[in-house]
């Protein structure tokens, strides 16, 4: 039997490009955002400021079928699993 993998949220600011959230699809996504911003001492990105991605895989590779959705880096933030651990892509293949 075959374990369905995690899928993920990822939300990015529309024009820098930067990660704001990347949580499990059942979790709330704003409410990561909101956390997040409040710790840096910002105010929460209107709608229009955002890109949501949802159902994506997080990967260090891909196959020229997937669709790369974002890619991490130190510049503009660092994809994670729930377990912390450390991905390059999220993908929707």
């Amino acid at each position: 039997m075959m374990t369905e993998a995690t899928t993920y949220t990822i939300v990015c600011h529309r024009e820098s490009g930067a990660l704001l959230a990347c949580v499990p699809d059942s979790e709330d996504w704003r409410e990561a955002v909101r956390r997040d911003m409040e710790i840096i001492g910002e105010d929460m990105p209107a709608d229009h400021e955002i890109e949501i991605h949802t159902g994506c895989i997080l990967a260090d590779e891909y196959d020229d079928y997937d669709r790369v959705v974002y890619v991490g880096s130190v510049d503009v933030g660092t994809l994670s699993d729930v377990a912390g651990r450390p991905y390059r892509y999220a993908i929707r293949p």
